[in-house]
């Protein structure tokens, strides 16, 4: 039985609501889908970003160790050295002493 002047008969008209409901059920899918991904990645975006932030202190805390172990190495070389020299005045005032 056709729906005077829609040229379509109920049946036909069941079938395409039906069509149409189908679609609006896959892209509530597909958007359901989506919104999940987008979670999962700002979800791991944060994660990036903390890690990023706890290797930009231990870089720091390494540096840090990195200088006072240099500093370090460099009082003891110094004390060395100054240890040397005075050795060295030891030396020139014994061999000033003996001429």
């Amino acid at each position: 039985m056709r729906t005077a002047g829609l040229g379509k008969t109920s049946e036909q008209w069941r079938e395409e609501i039906q069509e149409e409901k189908d679609k609006v059920d896959r892209w509530e899918q597909k958007f359901q889908e989506v919104q999940t991904r987008h979670e999962a990645l700002e979800k791991s975006l944060l994660e990036s970003q903390k890690e990023k932030g706890e290797l930009k202190d231990r870089v720091t805390e390494l540096e840090r160790s990195l200088r006072q172990y240099r500093n370090r190495n460099f009082a003891i070389e110094l004390r060395s050295s100054l240890s040397k020299i005075e050795e060295m005045k030891k030396r020139i005032k014994e061999l000033e002493t003996t001429w």
